[in-house]
C-alpha cells in the first residue's frame, strides 16, 4: 500500500509539473529589447525574440512557427525576476521553457505574454 501511494505521488509530481495552459515554447532566445520610450502603455515591458523555435505549440495568432515574439511587463517584482533568467539564459545560450497566455493581449498587440519560464 505505501509503495503504491509513493509512486502514485511520484507520477503526479513528474508529469504534473509539465503540464501547461497556453502556449509553449522549447528554445534559445536570439534577442532581448527593453522599452523605456515615453508611451506610458508599453514602458518597461520586455521584449523577447525567437526565431526557429525547437519547438512552439499552441502558439497565439500574433506568433508563427518561424518567430515567436513574447512580451511581460518588467516592472513588477515578477518581472525583474523573469528578466534576470531570461537574460541568463540569453547570454548563456541555454534553452528555456517559455509558457504563454496564447493572447496578444499587452500593450504591443503583435506579441504573445509570457506566463512562465524556466532555463532546461
Amino acid at each position: 500500500m505505501k509503495l503504491k501511494i509513493f509512486l502514485s505521488v511520484f507520477v503526479i509530481l513528474l508529469f504534473g509539473g509539465s503540464a501547461h495552459a497556453g502556449s509553449y515554447y522549447l528554445g534559445t532566445i536570439d534577442a532581448i529589447r527593453t522599452n523605456t520610450g515615453t508611451a506610458a502603455s508599453s514602458s518597461g515591458w520586455v521584449r523577447v525574440l525567437v526565431t526557429n523555435p525547437e519547438t512552439i505549440s499552441n502558439g497565439a495568432t500574433c506568433t508563427t512557427s518561424s518567430v515567436a515574439h513574447y512580451v511581460f511587463d518588467g516592472n513588477t517584482s515578477e518581472g525583474k525576476n523573469m528578466y534576470a533568467l531570461l537574460l541568463a539564459a540569453f547570454l548563456t545560450n541555454r534553452t528555456v521553457n517559455i509558457n504563454g497566455n496564447q493572447l496578444c493581449d499587452n500593450p504591443y498587440g503583435n506579441a504573445e505574454t509570457i506566463l512562465a519560464a524556466a532555463i532546461q
